[in-house]
């Protein structure tokens, strides 16, 4: 068995790709045994598949990592850049833990904190693994095994069959239950096949060699699947994202061919600052949102017209006691890490089930949860990515610039009514860490130059050599 764990290792690719899967796994499905066996007693529980593919999936990036660290096999240059790429998330993680002893249920935000910082820790192993192993071709394997996932995704519906088989009886009524075996959200679903979108898109066409040959057998069945599974799982909040996301993405294109300037960076940094005002004057009851808001979501008006309510599906209720929930403290601190509790308090036994997830909106829900303290770090760290956004454009193809933008706007507007960042790691928050996390691929141009400015630099550093070497005979 250890043979044959040490051959799985060296062969980096299927190593990387294995541990890829699991992760996948485990942030995307949850098993609905699990709760009924922890509950039946601790065998039954250790049974369940939950539970292995999880601690698989954690342990084994982790320990690889550690290993690969104490055998020095991992480059410094790897770490530096992972941090200086997310260098105000990691300050917004590092604000949360000074936060738990002020938290309303400390106990409750160090538990939610530590399995948030376990998941970023898998994330970033992911992540300088695949930088150690396959180097500027990184994000071509991480997009390929991304691509081989719907491999996987044929066989989901069949788990309905042992789930709850007796839902396939009213394939219309649970349509979207049984495409995703019972084991995924809609919403969660429905992220998972954007991604697979992201990766065909993002692709590199300029690839030879097996990553070509490979891409090109499994693209088709992709695309596929992703219709397939896409037109019954589909979810209004990610699918709007990913439209407006793509759009951006080949009028940012069109319009770098046609040699326009694109105004989509200032603008977006115009509206998050925007957004942060308007939060500011909400929070401090500067505009009277709250009661604008109750009356837009409280039925229908006197016309019959839909409300804010029936159009946002009972999040602007959930938008409007997160607000309610406002004390002078949380305004500048939050309530802490993970915890809800407090807004669930106002809402009663009819929302508790929908509350506990989150705010349903990643924006509230950071303000909720750290105050504007750590949205003003969140939001930084989205400043920072249009910043490489803008930096992009000078060095990379307009590509891979589009894609940057693409998933920019795809989890900025997903946000507005997914909690994209809580307590658990989700799919599109982890993506979009891994995307802006990587090294920039150059294109041809500009390493046409760095080569060219590497050879002048040789040239004047031999130069000085035989300058110094004939003063020193000549001495």
């Amino acid at each position: 068995m250890i043979s044959s764990f040490k051959r799985l290792y060296e062969n980096k690719e299927l190593y990387f790709m294995v541990q890829l899967w699991l992760w996948i796994i485990s942030i995307n499905f949850s098993f609905g045994s699990t709760e009924g066996a922890s509950r039946a007693g601790l065998i039954v529980y250790l049974l369940s598949p939950s539970v292995w593919i999880k601690l698989s999936a954690l342990i084994t990036p982790i320990v690889t990592l550690l290993y690969s660290y104490w055998k020095g096999e991992i480059s410094a240059h790897i770490g530096r850049l992972f941090v200086g790429r997310n260098f105000f998330f990691l300050w917004y993680l590092i604000y949360l833990v000074i936060l738990i002893p002020a938290s309303a249920i400390p106990k409750f935000s160090f538990i939610r904190l530590v399995v948030m910082s376990i998941n970023l820790f898998v994330v970033s192993s992911l992540i300088i693994q695949a930088q150690q192993y396959f180097g500027d071709k990184a994000m071509a394997y991480i997009s390929l095994g991304i691509i081989k996932f719907t491999g996987l995704l044929t066989f989901i519906p069949l788990y309905s069959l042992i789930s709850q088989p007796e839902k396939l009886t009213n394939l219309m009524k649970y349509k979207r239950y049984v495409i995703g075996g019972g084991i995924m959200h809609p919403v969660t679903h429905t992220v998972l096949l954007l991604t697979v979108i992201c990766s065909l898109v993002y692709f590199p066409k300029n690839i030879g060699g097996d990553l070509q040959r490979q891409f090109k057998k499994w693209r088709n069945y992709a695309i596929f699947i992703v219709v397939l599974q896409m037109s019954i799982a589909l979810s209004r909040g990610p699918m709007l994202g990913m439209a407006i996301a793509g759009g951006c993405n080949f009028l940012y294109i069109y319009l770098n061919r046609a040699g326009v300037s694109l105004p989509i960076i200032i603008l977006g940094l115009i509206g998050f600052l925007g957004a942060l005002s308007i939060v500011s004057l909400i929070s401090c009851e500067a505009i009277d949102l709250q009661n604008i808001l109750k009356g837009m979501s409280r039925g229908e008006s006197s016309d019959g017209s839909i409300s804010m309510n029936d159009l946002t599906t009972g999040r602007a209720d959930v938008w409007i006691h997160t607000f309610h929930s406002i004390t002078p403290f949380s305004l500048f601190f939050g309530h802490g890490f993970g915890n809800m509790f407090p807004i669930i308090e106002g809402l009663g036994d009819g929302g508790k089930e929908f509350l506990v997830h989150g705010a349903h909106n990643s924006f509230i829900m950071t303000f909720a949860q750290s105050g504007l303290i750590g949205l003003t770090l969140l939001t930084l760290y989205f400043f920072q990515c249009i910043l490489l956004i803008v930096k992009s454009r000078k060095v990379v193809a307009p590509q891979q610039s589009g894609f940057y933008i693409m998933v920019f706007v795809f989890i900025s507007i997903d946000s507005l009514t997914n909690s994209t960042v809580g307590a658990t790691m989700t799919m599109n928050l982890a993506y979009y860490l891994i995307v802006f996390s990587m090294p920039l691929t150059l294109k041809s141009s500009v390493i046409q130059k760095k080569t060219l400015k590497q050879l002048q630099i040789r040239k004047r550093k031999r130069k000085r050599r035989r300058h110094r070497s004939k003063d020193s005979i000549n001495t």
